[in-house]
Parts: structure tokens; C-alpha cells; sequence
């Protein structure tokens, strides 16, 4: 194994073909979901049945609690972390701005920006070589 990578928002569109691109390439996945166990677990049947790793995360991206625990459970990992793909995103659908509400425009800002801000921080927090990692990859 090339090491461990973990992608967020894994269990459907970009988010699972890269996870399954990522297996076949040889890294352990860890991919995440917030609400569709089931697409997640045919993604990860679909990493091991082409010969490779991978476990899904049930993870509410927009909440710092839930990130460190994510990264809590990846340090217990026999492998590093050695690539972070940020693709958990939502839109919260379309409206005219007039009618956008702070609440729903907070909500995005959580997941899209802050989330993924987390994701990155803790990343860098164990692949940074200047923490003592063997460096890695960001990709957003």
C-alpha cells in the first residue's frame, strides 16, 4: 500500500470515482459520507473487489467534533495519511439572493470552506514534514 487517502464526500459522483481510482492506484481509502451508508459500502465492495482497501466514515463535515474524530480514527490506522481529496461540497440548492437566508448561506459556508479548512489543518498536521510526517497531498 501506498499509504492511506482519505476523500471526502467519497460515496457518490467525483467523490467515488476518485476513491476507486485511488484504490486501484494502491492507497488504503477511507472515504467519507454524510448521509447514504449504502452508496458508500458499494463503493468500498468496488475498491475490494478490484484488490484493494477501503472503509467509509460517516462524517458531518460542517461539524468540528465530527473532523477530529474522523482524524482520530485515521491515527489508528497502521498506515499514514498520505493524500486528503476535499470534495464534500454542497450547494443547498438555488435561489434568487434576495431570497437567501443567513442560516443556509452559514450552512454552506460550514461544509465548503470551514470543513474542508479542518480537513486540511489536521491533514497537514500529520503528513507536514515539519510535524514529522512524510509529506503528502492536498487536493481541494
Amino acid at each position: 500500500m501506498k499509504g492511506l487517502a482519505l476523500v471526502t464526500g467519497g460515496s457518490r459522483g467525483i467523490g467515488a470515482a476518485v476513491a476507486r481510482q485511488l484504490g486501484l492506484l494502491g492507497y488504503e481509502v477511507c472515504l467519507t459520507y454524510e448521509h447514504d451508508g449504502e452508496a458508500a459500502r458499494q463503493v468500498e465492495e468496488a475498491i475490494g473487489a478490484a484488490g484493494g482497501v477501503a472503509w467509509s466514515w460517516q462524517l458531518d463535515i460542517a461539524s468540528p467534533v465530527a473532523v477530529m474524530a474522523l482524524f482520530e480514527a485515521l491515527d489508528r490506522r497502521p498506515l499514514p495519511l498520505a493524500l486528503l481529496v476535499n470534495n464534500a461540497g454542497i450547494t443547498e440548492g438555488f435561489s434568487r439572493l434576495e431570497a437567501l437566508s443567513y442560516k443556509r448561506l452559514e450552512h454552506v459556508f460550514q461544509v465548503n470552506v470551514f470543513g474542508s479548512f479542518m480537513c486540511a489543518r489536521e491533514a497537514v498536521r500529520r503528513m507536514g514534514r515539519s510535524h514529522g510526517g512524510a509529506g503528502g497531498v492536498i487536493v481541494n
